[in-house]
């Protein structure tokens, strides 16, 4: 798996396996060789759109991340919203890797595609035929 698929794996861990995601972080941490390199903490980040025009900013998103290091091993995590537990989790899991993060953050990004296809299909039945 590459980094950024696990990136973007635990993120959304973060928001559909919090539970799972917690579980496997206090796995890591109690293995030890665990330095905080960067606590967790709130953060904003503008979204921008680029277009043919310009970029537009489409607004700000609260995220928090986390930098830690594991038996040696960077990790880093951002996450959407106010959750420092989740993203000092997904740092660990991050710097650890291994199967169980690699697992984990495919069931999660499997979990919102299901969810989005969910979404589009109750999109598609408002749909009106007209004529």
């Amino acid at each position: 798996m590459s980094p950024e698929r696990r990136a973007e794996g635990l993120a959304a861990a973060a928001r559909c396996r919090r539970a799972a995601l917690l579980e496997l972080g206090e796995s890591i941490a109690a293995r030890g060789c665990v330095e905080l390199v960067e606590r967790p903490a709130a953060q904003t980040v503008m979204l921008e759109l680029s277009s043919a025009v310009g970029t537009f900013c489409l607004g700000e998103a609260v995220v928090s991340s986390a930098r830690v290091t594991v038996a040696g091993d960077a990790g880093f995590a951002c996450v959407l919203g106010f959750d420092a537990e989740a993203s000092l989790a997904a740092a660990l899991a991050d710097a650890a890797g291994g199967p169980a993060s690699d697992e984990l953050a495919e069931r999660a990004l499997a979990d919102e595609r299901q969810e989005r296809l969910r979404g589009d299909d109750d999109v598609a039945a408002t749909r009106l035929t007209l004529g």
